[in-house]
């Protein structure tokens, strides 16, 4: 396997997929995080395979997620997270979001929601107790820049 550079090796990818009032969630296993106390929220994960770009990761993910694919210029705010000091994997990660339009939203409910993930209120999810806390402080933030953004 080549050595990447450390300046841009990271070890995947979250994703906020995002439609009006809602985000697309999964919830980890109970032996993943036996210690929460009810379900653990958490947004799309992916991790990067070998040479894989962030926005190729964020693509994948998205398609994996979606079952649709979203071309990148969809992908919003891409941000480079640090890894929590006690996590496995010392590399950052990046977090990105896609707002879904009327026309995809209509196309996921039809055919059942997201893979493997739920729409929830972004509300609840921020206000989820046993949600990945750096997650939702990542959402917050975006949601934040989005609103001060022209033309939001």
């Amino acid at each position: 396997m080549p050595q990447q550079n450390r300046n841009t090796d990271f070890q995947g990818v979250t994703l906020a997929a995002l439609h009006a009032d809602k985000v697309a969630v999964t919830c980890l296993p109970p032996k993943a995080r036996p210690d929460a106390g009810g379900p653990v929220w958490t947004l799309p994960q992916l991790d990067r395979t070998d040479g894989e770009s962030p926005a190729d990761t964020a693509l994948r993910l998205v398609r994996q997620t979606l079952g649709f694919p979203l071309p990148v210029t969809r992908l919003n705010w891409p941000i480079l997270r640090l890894a929590e000091t006690d996590a496995p994997d010392p590399r950052p990660d990046w977090f990105f979001a896609a707002w879904l339009s009327p026309m995809e939203w209509e196309v996921l409910s039809r055919d059942g929601g997201p893979r493997d993930a739920l729409m929830l209120s972004i509300e609840s999810y921020l206000k989820a107790p046993t949600a990945i806390a750096a997650q939702q402080d990542s959402l917050r933030h975006y949601l934040r820049q989005k609103k001060r953004a022209p033309g939001a």
